[in-house]
């Protein structure tokens, strides 16, 4: 149950996943307008790989907020989690290091 009781009321969800659906119906034509003369692989250039990052951010977002207190802090946590997959990939840090990091992450977010 989530401690906002008016998060779980449709009166509230349609309208922010209409809005987000706009904004990214937006976001995408922008994306067009500037990548007019080579739309060929427009979606494996950096442009296009962040707005596909927003699509499943927003997606993970809305799922953590209307879902209620549990699902969103599970939510937190998986982003956190893939942020510091990346992050050790890109810096290569240890497998205690790792661990570390991802058990501070789960108490960061479960306290």
């Amino acid at each position: 149950m989530s401690i906002f009781p008016t998060v779980n009321s449709p009166d509230l969800f349609l309208p922010s996943l209409r809005a987000a659906g706009v904004l990214l119906g937006i976001g995408f034509l922008i994306i067009l307008f500037f990548a007019r003369q080579n739309l060929h692989g427009l979606f494996q250039k950096e442009l296009g790989l962040r707005f596909i990052s927003w699509i499943f951010l927003i997606a993970l977002y809305l799922t953590g907020i209307f879902l209620g207190q549990i699902w969103g802090k599970a939510v937190l946590f998986v982003m956190i989690f893939l942020a510091l997959l990346e992050f050790n990939r890109a810096v290569h840090l240890g497998n205690r290091y790792f661990f570390l990091l991802v058990g501070e992450g789960l108490v960061s977010v479960w306290v």
